[in-house]
């Protein structure tokens, strides 16, 4: 089974995403081995085993695996035993036909020391990039957050901060959770700001993000 390899900017949900796969997964096929890792725990693991010469324990705990789920897989690039590894595992799993979804920063061909051979597996499967949200979920996302924060929000303010979102470059869910956080702010600490109703307007989204 081809490796699945989901990549894009800090921010936008690829953490999220992959632990929301091996929920589902395991939801869908309850009693599978699934490991959730990232690139730096497989590799402490690794150097570990090396260590304390139990490299067999360490191979068993990442074979007969169902799907195996690695995030920030690019911090093993320039660690060239920890790649033949990763290498050796990938072929034991493929051969007993399990899944496996790989998340990074960067596409496989733009993660610099990363061998030819491990970048090769990766291409070997889909390759899909998580972009930026664009305006329309930017405005969305600004709703959503706000409703988990129990803000009211006056009609045209999600848009407002989404403008503001819109100006950051290379902007994620998190500039998006920070500038509703200053608007949470000022709505909290100067009522006198606040709509008629007691909603969040343009005047404290202006006040917050310093639009004015």
């Amino acid at each position: 089974v081809a490796p699945l390899f989901i990549h894009g900017p800090c921010g936008v949900g690829k953490t999220h995403l992959l632990h929301g796969v091996a929920s589902h997964y395991m939801s869908r096929n309850p009693g599978s081995r699934v490991l959730c890792t990232t690139g730096e725990s497989f590799t402490n693991a690794f150097i570990g085993a090396v260590r304390t010469g139990s490299m067999e324990k360490f191979r068993r705990a990442h074979r007969g695996l169902r799907l195996l789920c690695i995030d920030d897989v690019h911090l093993i690039a320039g660690k060239n035993a920890t790649q033949t590894e990763l290498l050796h595992t990938f072929d034991a799993l493929n051969l007993d036909g399990a899944r496996i979804l790989l998340v990074s920063d960067g596409h496989p061909r733009q993660t610099t020391a990363l061998g030819q051979a491990l970048a090769s597996r990766f291409l070997a499967g889909a390759v899909i990039r998580i972009e930026p949200p664009d305006a329309e979920l930017c405005v969305r996302l600004v709703e959503r957050c706000a409703a988990r924060r129990s803000i009211p929000l006056e009609p045209g303010a999600a848009e407002v901060v989404a403008g503001a979102v819109s100006t950051i470059i290379g902007r994620s869910v998190r500039d998006i959770e920070g500038l509703v956080a200053q608007v949470e702010a000022v709505w909290r600490a100067m009522p006198e700001f606040r709509s008629p109703s007691g909603a969040v307007g343009h005047l404290i989204v202006e006040r917050a993000l310093g639009l004015s």
